[in-house]
C-alpha cells in the first residue's frame, strides 16, 4: 500500500467516523427522547458502552487467548486518554454545561473505582476475586442506571422536550449505524496512520505509544465533539465518564474474572496514579462554574501531552 492511497484511506476513515458519531448521537438523542429521560444517561449508558466495546473486545479476547498483559494498560491508558485528551478537545470546541449531580454522585463514584483498581494492583495483578468484585459492581451500576431512568420517567426533562422523538426502531437503528461506521472508521484512519508511519521510519513503540493507544479512544473522542457540537453536551460528557466506569468495572472485571491481569510495577508507579490524577482534578474544574471551560479543556490537554512526554521517557 502506496502513501497516496494510505491518506485517501485515511481520508475515508475520517469521513465514516463523523458520519457516525452523528447518527450515533441522534440516535442516542432519540432513544432518550423516546424513554423521557436525561440524554446524560443515555451517554453515560447506550454511549458509553458503545464507544468503549473496542476495549472489551481486546481484553476479553486477549483473556480467553491467556494473554491478558495488555489489559491493564488498554484500560487505564485509554481512561487517562478519555479525560486529558477527549474531554479537553470537547471543551476546547464548546465549553461544556455540567449538572450538579455529576459533581455529587458520577465524578466521585469515577474517583473511587480509580483508587479501587491502584489498590488491587498493589500486588501487580488483578486476580479473580477481584474481577468477580468489580464486575458485581458494573451490575450495581446498572441497576443504579435502570432506578434513575424510571425515576426520569415521570416527567419530561428540560434537555428531552426539545428533541424530535422517533420510533423506537428508527432509534436503534441509527445508533447500530452510527457504531458500525464509527468503528469502520477508526479502523481505516488507524491501519493507514500505522502504515504512513512506517514509510516515514517512525518506530513500533512510538506507533504504540501514539496511534495504536489514540485508536481504541477514538470513538469516543469524535463522538464527544460531535455531541458538543451539536449541543447534545450530556451526551457527550455522560460517553467519557461512562465509558471510563465500564472500562474498570466491565471490561477490567470480565477479563480478570476469567484470567489473572499482571500489571508492572512502573504501572503502578505512574500510570495508575496518573488516571486517579485526571480524575481528582476534574471535580474542581467541573465544580468552577458548572462548566468545563476552553481554558480548563486546553489545561487538560496541555496535561495530556506531558503524560505521553513522561511515557516517551520512562520507556512504560
Amino acid at each position: 500500500m502506496n502513501v497516496l492511497v494510505s491518506f485517501l484511506i485515511f481520508a475515508f476513515g475520517i469521513f465514516f467516523m463523523l458520519y457516525g458519531a452523528d447518527r450515533f448521537v441522534s440516535g442516542g438523542s432519540a432513544l432518550a427522547a423516546y424513554y423521557r429521560i436525561s440524554p446524560l444517561l443515555i451517554g453515560m449508558t447506550v454511549v458509553a458502552f458503545g464507544t468503549s466495546f473496542p476495549e472489551f473486545a481486546a481484553s476479553f479476547v486477549g483473556a480467553l487467548r491467556g494473554k491478558t498483559d495488555i489489559s491493564m494498560g488498554n484500560v487505564v491508558g485509554s481512561n487517562i486518554c478519555n479525560l486529558g485528551l477527549v474531554l479537553g478537545a470537547a471543551a476546547l470546541t464548546r465549553p461544556i454545561t455540567v449538572q450538579a449531580g455529576l459533581i455529587r454522585q458520577e465524578i466521585p463514584f469515577v474517583l473511587v473505582l480509580s483508587v479501587l483498581t491502584w489498590a488491587m494492583a498493589r500486588n501487580h495483578r488483578l486476580d479473580r476475586p477481584e474481577g468477580f468484585l468489580l464486575s458485581l459492581l458494573f451490575v450495581l451500576f446498572l441497576w443504579y442506571c435502570v432506578a434513575a431512568a424510571k425515576r426520569d420517567q415521570g416527567e419530561v426533562p428540560a434537555d428531552v422536550s426539545r428533541i424530535e422523538v422517533t420510533s423506537l426502531a428508527s432509534s436503534t437503528a441509527k445508533i447500530l449505524f452510527g457504531l458500525v461506521a464509527l468503528f469502520l472508521g477508526a479502523d481505516l484512519m488507524i491501519r493507514s496512520a500505522v502504515v504512513v508511519a512506517e514509510k516515514f521510519g517512525v518506530t513500533q513503540a512510538v506507533i504504540g505509544l501514539t496511534l495504536v493507544a489514540l485508536g481504541t479512544s477514538l470513538p469516543e473522542l469524535v463522538t464527544s465533539l460531535v455531541a458538543i457540537k451539536k449541543g447534545e453536551g450530556d451526551i457527550g460528557l455522560g460517553n467519557i465518564l461512562g465509558s471510563n466506569i465500564f472500562n474498570i468495572l466491565f471490561v477490567l472485571g470480565a477479563t480478570a474474572s476469567i484470567h489473572p491481569i499482571p500489571s508492572s510495577p512502573q504501572f503502578f508507579r505512574i500510570d495508575l496514579p496518573v488516571m486517579i490524577g485526571f480524575t481528582a482534578i476534574l471535580l474542581p474544574i467541573a465544580k468552577t462554574q458548572m462548566r468545563i471551560s476552553r481554558a480548563e479543556g486546553a489545561f487538560l490537554l496541555l496535561g495530556y501531552g506531558g503524560y505521553l512526554l513522561l511515557l516517551a521517557r520512562t520507556g512504560t
